[in-house]
């Protein structure tokens, strides 16, 4: 097989797991609205959901950032730094929501979860798909 198709099936089985990764991602944080939608508010279900959720990141971040190293990604410090800050912020939110389990509190952490995850997929995830789509197709793209 040329090289250039074996790349390009090498990078579409990462991306295809990346897309897998994202999906149980937002399973994540559906789990914290089924939590978050019950009449009594669940604490520890809660705290669990997050628990999952910040395993199933810091997996993925692991799994982006070692492609991100793979392909020489020139914007890779700037992505891993969003990632750490997210990682903080969910232990950050893990202690807070600890120290006030209260359903007010669950929600604003749900929603901040889902606006980075979101606005993160779309915008710098999409941006290494596309730098790894141009460097195989001998483009080259502003970081």
């Amino acid at each position: 097989m040329p090289q250039g198709a074996q790349s390009t099936k090498d990078r579409d089985r990462l991306m295809a797991s990346l897309a897998r990764d994202h999906e149980r991602l937002g399973d994540c944080v559906c789990a914290l609205d089924v939590v978050l939608g019950e009449s009594e508010h669940d604490v520890r279900g809660f705290d669990e959901a997050l628990g999952v959720l910040s395993d199933e990141v810091n997996k993925h971040f692991r799994k982006e950032e070692d492609w991100m190293r793979r392909i020489a990604y020139p914007s890779a410090d700037v992505h891993k730094d969003q990632h750490t800050v997210l990682v903080g912020t969910l232990d950050d939110f893990r202690r807070s929501y600890r120290n006030n389990p209260s359903r007010s509190n669950a929600y604003v952490i749900r929603c901040f979860i889902d606006d980075w995850l979101v606005n993160h997929m779309e915008e710098a995830d999409k941006a290494i798909e596309d730098f790894a789509e141009a460097r195989e197709s001998g483009l080259r793209l502003a970081p």
